[in-house]
């Protein structure tokens, strides 16, 4: 007679045992890049740069006088009713003018800091 229909299909068999190691395979294509990493410690400074351009000279001064001199100067009084100890400079505390601060209120001393001739008076009552 004729061939019959095929049958229903069977059941699961059974799991064969796994085969042997095969050999390693080609490499893939590269995957895509990650994500950024923390930021590093700060590294040590680097030698200095080289000297930059000179700048735009800048705008006359005022006319000075050639002939000007240097010039020391002041005026001060006592404003105390105590009388000066012996044997220590005379402090004056009060000052009148006192150009380059040449005389020191504290110390009752005249510092010459400009060579030159000086003239000196005082009055007491």
């Amino acid at each position: 007679g004729a061939p019959g229909l095929p049958g229903m299909p069977g059941v699961p068999g059974k799991d064969g045992r796994d085969g042997l190691k095969g050999a390693k395979g080609e490499p893939g294509e590269p995957g895509s890049p990650g994500l950024p990493g923390k930021t590093g410690p700060i590294g040590p400074l680097g030698a200095p740069g080289d000297p930059g351009m000179m700048g735009v000279a800048g705008e006359p001064g005022m006319p000075g006088s050639y002939k000007q001199k240097h010039q020391s100067a002041f005026s001060v009084m006592r404003q105390t009713s105590e009388h000066p100890l012996k044997n220590v400079p005379v402090v004056f505390n009060h000052v009148i003018t006192n150009i380059n601060h040449d005389y020191n209120t504290t110390t009752g001393k005249f510092t010459c800091k400009l060579p030159g001739l000086y003239y000196f008076v005082f009055h007491t009552s």
